[in-house]
């Protein structure tokens, strides 16, 4: 009678069973190359620097040029109300004359010369509202530059914070992952413990049945903070321009 129940109970651990040893050693086999992977995180140092190795960065380094161009040519803007003329001419003039009187027999005389002539001039127009408010222009378009300027400041510190945040969320999961880890191989220790004792007949198949359930609730755990760990990397690595997973 007694061999009779022992079968039975090794028949029912077979049928049953089976498959959840072969899920664990899955699961453990996953929890060794999570670990094996040991994910370092950069410096925040490094990862700011990254972040502005970026076309909104870019962007606004093209615009300040642009407007640090515009200030130029605002400060020269007098010179468009001065124009210069100049004009240079080149010939020969000659003259013919006659005379005759009395006493005097006609005769006539021939004149040539060669003549150069040229001149040089300037003038100057310029509104009055150029003259007394041209320092105000000035300031406006240097405002411009500056406006740019802190434009992309502003949005490097919201980058900075999102950075950040993404960073520390990515080491309080790193930290909770480890925990998990181990609580996971404390629970596949204790499934094999419950399922020596129950092969022994020394526990019954309730007590195997909850260290099943405490083993499947760790792996869901350890599974859901390893996405959220991929996840929270991830968007690291698009916030900050850097490779973090190899």
């Amino acid at each position: 009678m007694i061999k009779k129940d022992i079968y039975i109970k090794l028949t029912i651990l077979l049928i049953f069973f089976l498959p959840l040893t072969a899920l664990s050693q899955e699961k453990t086999s996953l929890s060794t190359n999570v670990n094996d992977q040991e994910i370092q995180l950069p410096p925040l140092g490094t990862l700011f620097e990254n972040a502005k190795k970026n076309a909104a960065v870019e962007y606004y380094r093209i615009k300040t040029q642009e407007e640090e161009s515009a200030l130029k040519s605002e400060k020269r803007r007098w010179l468009d109300h001065i124009s210069i003329n100049s004009g240079y001419q080149w010939g020969k003039s000659a003259n013919t004359s006659s005379f005759s009187d009395e006493s005097t027999p006609l005769f006539y005389s021939y004149n040539d010369a060669a003549q150069n002539w040229y001149y040089v001039g300037a003038s100057m127009s310029m509104p009055l509202t150029q003259i007394f408010d041209r320092r105000n222009l000035i300031k406006k378009q240097s405002l411009a530059v500056q406006a740019t300027q802190k434009e992309m400041e502003r949005w490097l510190n919201d980058r900075k914070l999102k950075i950040v945040d993404s960073y520390t969320t990515a080491e309080e999961l790193l930290l909770i992952l480890k925990m998990q880890s181990e609580s996971l191989s404390f629970a596949e220790a204790q499934y094999k413990a419950a399922k020596n004792d129950f092969v022994n007949g020394k526990s019954n198949p309730q007590k195997l049945n909850d260290q099943q359930k405490i083993r499947v609730s760790a792996y869901v755990e350890f599974i859901k903070s390893k996405q959220d760990l991929k996840k929270a990397i991830l968007e690291l690595e698009i916030l900050s321009n850097t490779k973090i997973i190899k």
